[in-house]
């Protein structure tokens, strides 16, 4: 199976999971909230809330890991990708003992900060307790997830995902009709989540040969990991003020009704990043096999092709998503939510152009060009906070869609291409013509279909809503085939999407 048509399989494979864990977890919402209460469910997700903050002490390593995973196995140095693997599990531990420390303690203060009531603290206390000894085996295991994704098995990570959900969802019901909690519930989660991670150290064990050495004390390879993880680190911490500062601006300067309008945008752009990122995770895992056999030319042909591929398919999204916004909002949320219309539209305008860079900004960390991303990154925080602190009085939630559009279109966008093309010796003109250019007829061709649609799904229900916005997605990759691609194109199309023959 050829590079392209193993992004091919991990990709559907990689769609098919999410669908299924998304489907679970929209209908066990409600089913699960009935069961333990508003005031249960609420303290669950505060918890979370507080648990899921401790996930920065991961510090990047995770990327560090399958970044050098990657790179290693493609040399066939399973000696060395052991050696990273080791490192970070010593590592994942000494997290988890932390995580520990922290959540033990959290068990006995955090209801003294919050407004719970006195017969739910000693289920908060447990929530805590039950998060503390579940990371010391979480953390840990981890590991193997991320060698798991650094070996390309991407197909092996859909199935344990879909298991692991299905899995969650007959032991949610079982445990609620019997009359257990949400403590149960919680524990059970996190054990199914265990045992996942078992599944893929058995993976990591068989490819890698892997053995066990902890502790693991070579200084020089947490030198190595950490040269790249930190970078990767600050990026995260740079990405809460992109994603996440917004709803603190909007309810110091404006009000907490103005912070739900805003939501409704920041959701909808939400999906995107969640499909724009399972787009791209596999291609990234090839950037890095391909920079570990130093295959430079390879890697031109990922970036050309790979952008071309997933434009064709995310971009219309984008468009459908933009166009469709006065019909599908009223209809997904109600009334009263006129405002939020424009700042949508605003917000998913620079969809456009990051799914034009997803293949090529992942290259940069591929090739560990973390330093520069980093960079980058600060200027468009930068950019994103000052817009919207200078204009937000005026403009509303508005100017806060305008702050993080204008930085990624302005900012980001032109400056992190540039590094990109530059390090792989691409002409900007050449990527162009070469991943843009061939698409722009079927961008067209999607926003009229999408036009064309929309005029028909003014007063109608969600359901049918989004019925139209499907119809109205298929009815543009159809045309993509029949009137954008040529016989070879289309030939490889199918190549793609048809199962390898062995």
């Amino acid at each position: 199976m050829n590079f392209g048509q193993s992004i091919s399989r991990n990709i559907k494979f990689g769609i098919g999971s999410r669908l299924v864990s998304s489907l679970i977890n929209f209908f066990l919402f409600p089913f699960v909230l009935f069961h333990v209460g508003k005031e249960t469910y609420g303290m669950y997700l505060l918890v979370m809330t507080v648990t899921g903050y401790m996930g920065l002490l991961e510090f990047g390593v995770m990327s560090a890991l399958t970044k050098y995973v990657a790179e290693y196995s493609s040399r066939n140095e399973g000696e060395r990708a052991c050696e990273v693997v080791n490192a970070t599990l010593t590592f994942f531990f000494c997290v988890g003992v932390l995580i520990f420390l922290g959540l033990t303690g959290f068990s006995v203060v955090f209801s003294q900060f919050f407004p719970i009531s006195p017969e739910n603290h000693e289920i908060v206390r447990q929530l805590f307790l039950v998060g503390g000894v579940s990371a010391l085996f979480i953390w840990p295991l981890n590991t193997f997830s991320g060698a798991v994704q650094g070996l390309n098995l991407w197909t092996v990570i859909a199935w344990v995902n879909i298991g692991t959900s299905f899995a969650y969802g007959v032991g949610a019901y079982a445990l609620l009709t019997n009359g257990y909690g949400i403590v149960a519930l919680f524990g059970f989660n996190q054990i199914v989540t265990c045992l996942g991670a078992v599944v893929y150290s058995l993976f990591t064990r068989k490819l890698l040969k892997f053995s066990l050495q902890f502790p693991y004390m070579h200084w020089q390879i947490y030198s190595k990991i950490f040269s790249f993880s930190m970078f990767m680190f600050l990026s995260s911490v740079l990405n809460i003020f992109l994603f996440q500062i917004h709803n603190l601006l909007i309810g110091y300067f404006l009000t907490p009704a103005s912070i739900s309008l805003y939501a409704v945008a920041n959701n909808l752009q939400s999906y995107l990043r969640m499909i724009n990122g399972t787009l791209g995770g596999p291609p990234w895992t090839v950037a890095a096999q391909l920079e570990g056999k130093r295959d430079f030319e390879g890697q031109r042909k990922l970036v050309c092709k790979g952008t071309r591929l997933m434009g064709a398919v995310f971009i219309p999204i984008v468009l459908i998503l933009i166009v469709f916004a006065d019909s599908f909002i009223p209809a997904w949320v109600g009334g009263g939510f006129e405002e939020s219309i424009v700042a949508t539209r605003v917000i998913l305008l620079f969809w456009l152009f990051n799914g034009t860079l997803e293949i090529a900004g992942g290259m940069l960390s591929a090739k560990g060009m973390v330093r520069e991303s980093l960079k980058i990154q600060v200027l468009m925080a930068a950019a994103n906070i000052l817009i919207c602190v200078c204009c937000i009085k005026s403009l509303g939630i508005l100017a806060v869609a305008l702050g993080l559009t204008v930085s990624m279109i302005v900012v980001g966008f032109p400056l992190s291409l540039h590094l990109s093309l530059t390090s792989l010796n691409i002409a900007w003109a050449d990527f162009l013509r070469r991943s843009v250019a061939p698409n722009l007829s079927h961008y067209i061709l999607a926003g009229i279909s999408a036009w064309a649609f929309s005029r028909l799904a003014v007063g109608l229900s969600l359901k049918e809503v989004v019925a139209l916005m499907g119809a109205s997605y298929v009815g543009s990759l159809a045309l993509l085939y029949l009137l954008v691609l040529c016989p070879e194109e289309q030939a490889e199309v199918k190549s793609l999407l048809l199962p390898a023959k062995a």
